[in-house]
């Protein structure tokens, strides 16, 4: 809905594109992954499903849920949930064998939060064009 040189969107309707760009990230080796993303895998996903519905929850708690929200503050809202460069990274290290468990573990959740960065880049850039 556009008014006053505005563009709004419904509580659903953001959902709705968070739940199409995380349908994105699958397993299936037909999935067509978003960006330069090489590996996933159903832990990733479960972690990034976490992150969203933590996104979503958020979003119904800042706005209520039948009020129609300007494009631009969903934007910003999505841009908090962004992890910081010190604790991402898009190497797939934690696949190789001669580290320690908690190096693995470490750099497993570094990679899952540099997906959870790229799932918010894509509905953003999704927002952005509408």
């Amino acid at each position: 809905m556009k008014l006053n040189g505005n563009t709004y969107l419904s509580y659903r309707g953001v959902t709705d594109i968070l739940d199409n760009q995380l349908s994105r990230f699958s397993t299936s080796q037909h999935a067509i992954l978003p960006q330069d993303i090489s590996y996933v895998d159903s832990e990733l996903i479960s972690h990034m499903k976490k992150r969203s519905k933590d996104m979503a929850i958020a979003l119904a708690f800042l706005y209520k849920t039948d009020e129609y929200i300007v494009v631009s503050t969903i934007s910003n809202m999505f841009a908090t949930f962004l992890f910081g460069s010190s604790s991402v990274s898009a190497a797939t290290t934690f696949l190789m064998s001669s580290y320690t468990e908690s190096q693995k573990k470490t750099y497993r959740e570094k990679y899952g939060n540099y997906l959870v960065n790229t799932l918010i880049g894509e509905v953003v850039s999704v927002l952005i064009k509408i």
